[in-house]
């Protein structure tokens, strides 16, 4: 006898709309994106300059991300159309 195949991610996307309708998936998502801005905000700021090795390790890859740039712009130029 012939068995129909079943794909079993479908019939898991099947449920997974039944139990959350799309007013309730935006919800969730939205306020799963309040959390991570309030969370990650607060952190992306510096309040002052950092002493110590911790400083030091920062300046020196600041200041080598500069050559890392300026090395990419070289290359964009010697390939941009003139």
């Amino acid at each position: 006898m012939y068995q129909p195949i079943v794909n079993p991610y479908t019939t898991i996307q099947n449920d997974y709309m039944e139990v959350f309708p799309m007013k309730k998936r935006g919800l969730i998502a939205g306020l799963l994106v309040l959390v991570l801005a309030v969370f990650a905000l607060p952190v992306s700021y510096a309040d002052s300059p950092v002493d110590g090795r911790e400083g030091r390790t920062e300046m020196h890859f600041l200041e080598g991300m500069i050559d890392h740039y300026q090395m990419a712009l070289d290359m964009a130029a010697d390939y941009a159309p003139r």
